[in-house]
């Protein structure tokens, strides 16, 4: 009994056996599939004037909000930077335009920027903090959800802060023009990309001025170039995005009289009308220009980028790209680009 039981054990051992050399491998686990994101910019222009009255001169501004947003797959924030340019000149008795040459944004100002100092009652950071409370509420929500937060007025006079509990304590100043730009920023992020790291905002304001002559009122206007910019682990561009808002206004007899509503180079598309007024013809419409100068910047880091050749070309600019990928597709100054690409490199987070 005990040897049939001995041959019984071994018989069953060895059909296991070959049940298990029938067996199907098993099915490896299918490769991890790479994350993907996207990147915008957005940038929303309030401008504003003071008459001129008694011996104060007219006085122009212009207030360019920007955000740079990145979202993951699902919509959601996983990088974003607010910034705020405020542009101004005066313009005297005589019409003689006065404008700053260096133009700092209120995150560059930082704590010169005085909120602390001048505000009243007390305010509960600088800007640049407040503008941190707010950027750090928004990460892992959607644009949607950060632009349907409640708001409120406040002891400040604001009637648009944010009046949600994380943000009561921490940013206090108006947000609307915030949400604006993140919402332009979302619907501008477009292009799906992988090897996301860290990304940045960068920002440069070029002002200028005509004086008075004759009947030609003053005129003032500021430049400002804003570009959003994504990074792989290695510093090499993965996403870019760059726009510019020209901001003018004019002065006659001391009064101002600005623009209601101002769109960037990139939001006007043809109607900037760089074909149709260009001599010789452009190669291509502002946004199609930048478009190819974007193109060329991918792969690249921002230090390989500020080192590409420039020249003079026959529109009369002498910082066209002179690189043999771009000769052809982009003709335009690009100085600002490439400072504003080496600034959003540096503030990268």
């Amino acid at each position: 009994m005990k040897k049939f039981i001995a041959m019984l054990l071994v018989a069953m051992m060895a059909l296991s056996l070959v049940a298990c050399g029938n067996d199907p491998a098993p099915t490896p686990d299918p490769e991890p599939t790479a994350s993907t994101y996207k990147t915008g910019l957005g940038m929303v222009v309030s401008m504003s004037g003071t008459d001129a009255e008694d011996e104060d001169p007219a006085k122009t501004q212009a207030d360019v909000t920007v955000c740079e947003a990145t979202f993951d797959k699902d919509g959601k924030i996983v990088a974003i930077s607010f910034d705020v340019v405020q542009a101004k000149a005066t313009v005297d008795a005589d019409g003689v335009v006065t404008v700053a040459e260096d133009v700092k944004t209120k995150l560059e100002l930082g704590d010169d920027y005085n909120m602390k100092k001048y505000a009243n009652p007390a305010a509960v950071g600088e800007w640049y903090e407040q503008a941190a409370a707010l950027e750090a509420y928004c990460i892992g929500k959607t644009a949607a959800e950060v632009a349907a937060m409640e708001l409120g007025p406040n002891a400040h006079d604001h009637t648009d802060t944010p009046a949600v509990e994380e943000l009561k304590s921490t940013c206090t100043i108006s947000v609307t023009a915030f949400l604006n730009a993140l919402t332009k920023a979302y619907d501008n992020a477009t292009a799906e990309y992988t090897g996301y790291a860290k990304a940045g905002l960068g920002m440069v304001t070029n002002m200028s001025g005509t004086d008075a002559e004759d009947e030609d009122p003053a005129k003032t206007q500021a430049d400002v170039t804003a570009v959003a910019l994504a990074l792989d682990a290695e510093g090499k561009i993965v996403a870019i995005s760059i726009d510019v808002v020209q901001a003018k206004a004019e002065v006659t007899e001391g009064e101002v009289t600005v623009a209601e509503n101002v769109k960037t180079k990139r939001e006007l598309g043809d109607d900037y009308n760089m074909k149709k007024y260009a001599t010789p013809a452009a190669v291509g419409e502002w946004y199609e220009q930048a478009n190819a100068f974007e193109a060329y910047c991918i792969g690249k880091t921002a230090d390989e980028v500020a080192g590409m050749p420039l020249g003079e070309n026959a529109h009369g600019y002498t910082d066209a790209p002179a690189a043999e990928e771009l000769k052809s597709t982009c003709t335009i100054s690009v100085t600002a680009f490439l400072n504003a690409i080496a600034k959003a490199a540096v503030n990268a987070k």
